[in-house]
């Protein structure tokens, strides 16, 4: 570890700075031991605070916001999600803005709350197509032989399409 300006010692006419004060006593017990150490000729330069703002653009864009997009990325990847009466690339970016939301660090808690419980129910629509898919038959069946709940989830679906082509559902 590089030392700092406040832990400096001066010994045989050198100047030995030290990373903490643990160091620095342990250099005070016995110097000699690490006086003889050969050190490299030229002292890599010291770490300056950058402003993220005055990167390029991708720079600025790795250092703000890769981590974040990436972990969003990857539960949208894994999750698949596919809302009834969408395309699934329009599914993915719905799904991707809330999960960005929900687990925004600069957001105020309730916010990050409200969109956790939209993403749920995200998720609990896009799986409406998948229990309608695994339990539909072929030939048809009475309503009394279908499988319990099967009948709300088929009107939950149809009424789904209503709410695909507002635009105010998406952004409230």
């Amino acid at each position: 570890q590089m030392g700092t300006k406040d832990l400096l010692v001066k010994y045989n006419e050198k100047i030995y700075a030290f990373c903490s004060e643990q160091c620095l006593s342990e250099f005070m017990r016995n110097p000699s031991q690490y006086t003889d150490a050969k050190l490299p000729k030229k002292l890599p330069p010291l770490k300056q605070q950058m402003d993220i703002r005055s990167l390029p653009i991708p720079g600025y864009l790795e250092q703000s916001v890769a981590e974040p997009l990436c972990k969003a990325l990857t539960v949208v990847g894994n999750f698949k999600p596919k809302f009834p009466h969408l395309s699934t690339s329009r599914s993915a970016l719905i799904y991707l803005a809330y999960h960005l939301k929900a687990f925004n660090s600069n957001s105020p808690e309730y916010t990050r709350q409200k969109y956790r419980r939209k993403m749920e129910e995200f998720e609990s629509k896009c799986e409406i197509i998948g229990y309608l898919g695994s339990h539909m038959s072929i030939k048809y069946k009475e309503s009394a032989l279908r499988p319990m709940g099967f009948d709300r989830r088929l009107n939950h679906f149809g009424a789904l399409k209503s709410l695909t082509d507002s635009l105010e559902h998406w952004t409230k």
